[in-house]
């Protein structure tokens, strides 16, 4: 059977650079081939140190393919660096300048640690998938809550609304928004307390029914709903109602 040396295991980096170079069936040019090989995947490994990976991130995004690109989006612990590069587009040459929107979207989908920079460069595109994966993000900035929030785009807004993190900021620009977004904003357990007090008497039924099962009802809110008719058979809540201050 004839040698594979690709097939060498690389879970034990020390073990696999003693068996390659002690390896006299490899030349020089397979022995570069694989040690580049585990170099990527090294780079790959949430794992790695910080520093070195930091230096491996970097040699994937100026060499690897769209594929190897795609799982570097992937990486929890992807430096903040190689974040806004590939937020950019800047220093990706292994792909085609056309395939970068493919990037963007596997950032925005995929990576669970996005920092503020990269983040804010995603928020300034066009592109209604990027946007709405950053408004569903647990750890979305306020600054881009606030951008979001902003732009002329109900399925962002609708996402944001549902966002158990919006900022107050953000909820105020939203609160005058469109039915489906004041129904998902009402049920937002972290909606704030001026916020509940407005859906409150919002003109639409719905919408105070949304905010009357608010696992987070501030008593004020609640007061309001008390005194609403309409209301009357869904009465009295059965929820803990907050009396604290937002």
């Amino acid at each position: 059977m004839e040698h594979n040396p690709f097939s060498l295991s690389i879970t034990n980096p020390e073990e696999y650079h003693h068996k390659i170079k002690h390896d006299k069936s490899i030349d020089k040019k397979t022995l570069n081939e694989i040690e580049d090989r585990a170099s990527r995947k090294q780079s790959l490994n949430k794992d790695a140190a910080s520093t070195t990976n930091l230096l491996r991130q970097k040699y994937i995004l100026e060499n690897a393919d769209a594929h190897e690109i795609i799982e570097l989006c992937k990486n929890p612990n992807l430096h903040e660096e190689i974040q806004v590069a590939l937020a950019s587009g800047v220093g990706v040459l292994g792909i085609d300048e056309s395939d970068l929107i493919y990037t963007k979207r596997a950032l925005a989908r995929y990576n669970t640690n996005l920092c503020e920079k990269a983040q804010v460069i995603l928020a300034q595109t066009e592109d209604d998938y990027i946007l709405n994966r950053l408004a569903i993000k647990s750890n979305l900035s306020k600054e881009v809550q606030v951008a979001l929030a902003k732009i002329d785009n109900e399925d962002v807004h609708y996402e944001l609304a549902n966002n158990f993190n919006l900022c107050k900021e953000a909820q105020e620009l939203l609160i005058g928004a469109s039915l489906d977004i004041r129904k998902t904003l009402a049920a937002n357990p972290n909606l704030a307390k001026e916020m509940q007090i407005v859906l409150a008497k919002d003109s639409e039924k719905i919408v105070r029914l949304f905010l009357l099962d608010n696992v987070n009802l501030f008593k004020e809110a609640e007061q309001i709903l008390e005194q609403d008719e309409s209301l009357s058979k869904y009465l009295p809540r059965q929820q803990n109602i907050l009396t604290s201050h937002y």
